[in-house]
């Protein structure tokens, strides 16, 4: 993979995940690795979080440190999750609830509001029995993230998903189907796309509530 690095050189990986053995956090690439290597630097707080061998398997093998920008971001977190103030409302979304599953029991006693958005949301709504048409989601979590949100709504944290949605039949720019509608009213030939104007009008409602909001 990498061959005759001379002191002082750089050599940069494309994305390492292209790379056989990344994602399962295997020991040979990550021993490629660090055999050209005498510490470990990690900057990507966004992927910190994954088990892959760039980021867990190297680390293991040698001297390892944060750089300033990860370590900006943990100091924003800390600063956050150390000083809430009440009402506090936090929100998650992205493409994955997988990646994101533990979080929300993570912040039961610490937030009064929990926004779900992004394809997160579509799980769960398809989960309530929505129609979501096309929308993406990961129906194998369906059942895993219900438990959790009962778990976190017993603890007397509300949750909000979006009342109403903007959907279109195909995903590319300016689609001609592009409508807002309600989350009953998603046709099974359409994706959700975004949250709808009633529900950002909800969103900033808790938003202007919170004096500290995440």
């Amino acid at each position: 993979m990498i061959a005759n690095l001379h002191p002082g050189g750089v050599a940069l990986l494309e994305n390492t995940r292209f790379i056989a053995g990344e994602q399962q956090n295997d020991p040979e690439m990550a021993a490629v690795m660090a055999n050209f290597s005498d510490f470990w630097v990690n900057d990507a707080f966004s992927a910190a979080h994954r088990a892959h061998a760039s980021t867990v398997g190297v680390a293991h093998l040698l001297p390892s440190y944060g750089a300033r920008a990860l370590q900006a971001e943990l100091e924003a977190l800390e600063a956050v999750l150390g000083r809430w103030q009440e009402p506090s409302i936090a929100m998650i979304r992205g493409a994955k609830i997988s990646t994101k599953l533990d979080i929300p029991g993570r912040l039961v006693g610490k937030v009064d509001s929990l926004v779900i958005g992004g394809a997160m949301a579509n799980t769960l709504l398809a989960a309530k029995g929505e129609t979501i048409g096309k929308s993406a989601f990961e129906p194998e979590l369906i059942y895993p993230a219900l438990r959790i949100m009962d778990k976190v709504r017993d603890e007397g944290c509300r949750i909000s998903l979006p009342s109403d949605v903007v959907v279109a039949c195909e995903l590319t720019a300016n689609p001609s189907s592009l409508r807002t509608k309600s989350v009953q009213c998603v046709r099974p030939d359409e994706m959700i796309l975004d949250f709808g104007p009633r529900s950002v009008s909800a969103i900033a409602e808790l938003l202007c509530a919170s004096p500290f909001p995440v």
